[in-house]
């Protein structure tokens, strides 16, 4: 990212240094290196703890250069008869410069498409951090009247975020921009923790789209901008502080950085692993744990000042993405055996048009099939029947839609 800075904070007991995500690139421009000799400085006037960043500490070495990514994009463009549209985090300037020039030498005008990805780098051009003629730009709404093999776009939503540019695109639900046999998506980013099936599914619907999909499990087309095991060493080693403390990143991150700074030296007592909460008192003394607060988000909703928990966010958020599914249905107590017709409620899942009632109808017709095909032990027991219903709509509205409503069975027995 460009223009990313450590902070330095000084105090009374001494100087905070806080890293920030960084790499350490020798191959990259100068305005884009890492500045090592202010480190150093840093390091000769005494700094007392340092925040480092730990997301790539179980990759050895250094991490690699955006130059290197240069020759996958190249064959990319070489054997791509359609358009070429490229998937990174908005903040890759670098990267969207390297591609762009390539697409320039190429022939092919380039585009932004999707909010975010438009600002960031509207705002890079203005400032001259992205150089790009403006006879190679096009604007969104110019992209259907160009011709395909002439077009690199970048596309927001690498992370197969809901309704961003790439997941319309790949429902062929996009205004001005489609994919299709010919074209090829690049998704050059890696899926954050917790992203991998929203990426997987956005795969599977560019395929379905009859386009080539290129991400990194299969060229490289993506490097990491957080530093590997050597960065986090010779970051170490500049700035020589009294304490280090790990910070961004998973639990086991944390403690393999305090583990890779004990084999460059540093000692054991000089290394706080903490979880979110740990307070760290810094002092003239030195650096020790003193306290353990609340942390995390907390989420609030017009009812109060109280914390929601998570998990009625995750309710929340699952309702407004897929809908409700309540399917009624009315059982004789003594036989288990259907009173009337299953009834399907649905709110926020599909139209009332003819093929929402179909597919209701099929739905219905599946609720009576499994009421009346449980087995024996299951038909006075209302919490089994629950839930086979639960799982049967399940599958039946994933196969038949790829969607995933929320299904809450009512049972009642008279």
């Amino acid at each position: 990212v460009l223009d990313s800075l450590a902070l330095a904070v000084e105090t009374p007991a001494g100087v905070v240094l806080v890293s920030g995500d960084f790499k350490i690139d020798a191959r990259a421009p100068e305005e884009e290196r890492t500045d090592l000799e202010a480190l150093s400085a840093w390091g000769d006037r005494g700094v007392l703890a340092l925040l480092s960043d730990s997301t790539n500490v179980e990759e050895r070495g250094s991490t690699g250069a955006e130059d290197d990514l240069l020759p996958a994009f190249q064959e990319v463009f070489e054997r791509t008869r359609g358009k070429v549209m490229v998937s990174c985090f908005a903040t890759s300037i670098p990267r969207i410069q390297r591609v762009a020039d390539l697409a320039r030498r190429v022939g092919r005008r380039v585009g932004f498409v999707g909010r975010r990805m438009a600002d960031n780098t509207e705002v890079a051009l203005e400032l001259g951090a992205l150089r790009i003629p403006a006879s190679d730009l096009l604007s969104v709404g110019e992209v259907a009247q160009h011709p395909p093999d002439r077009l690199c776009l970048f596309v927001a939503g690498s992370q197969g975020e809901p309704l961003s540019a790439l997941s319309m695109v790949s429902v062929d639900e996009h205004r001005d921009v489609s994919a299709g046999p010919g074209d090829t998506v690049v998704l050059s980013a890696r899926a954050i923790p917790g992203n991998e099936r929203a990426v997987s599914r956005l795969m599977g619907n560019l395929f379905r789209r009859g386009c080539d999909v290129v991400h990194p499990g299969v060229a490289r087309v993506h490097v990491s901008g957080h530093g590997s095991q050597d960065d986090l060493v010779e970051l170490l080693a500049r700035v020589r502080p009294r304490y280090l403390i790990p910070v961004h990143g998973e639990y086991r991150m944390l403690a393999q950085h305090a583990r890779l700074a004990a084999r460059a030296g540093m000692p054991a007592d000089r290394v706080l692993v903490a979880e979110d909460g740990e307070v760290i008192e810094l002092s003239f003394a030195g650096a020790r744990k003193v306290d353990r607060v609340a942390a995390g988000r907390i989420l609030l909703d017009r009812s109060g000042t109280e914390g929601l928990e998570e998990v009625v966010v995750r309710d929340r958020r699952h309702l407004s993405a897929e809908g409700i599914v309540v399917p009624v249905v009315v059982l004789d107590k003594q036989t288990g055996r259907l009173e009337s017709a299953p009834e399907i409620v649905t709110r926020g899942f599909v139209d009332a048009d003819e093929r929402g009632t179909e597919l209701l109808l099929d739905a219905g017709r599946l609720v009576a099939e499994a009421v009346a095909s449980r087995p024996e032990e299951e038909r006075h027991d209302p919490a089994l029947t629950r839930e086979r219903l639960r799982q049967e709509l399940r599958r039946f509205f994933r196969q038949r839609t790829q969607r995933r409503p929320m299904v809450i069975p009512v049972v009642m027995e008279v």
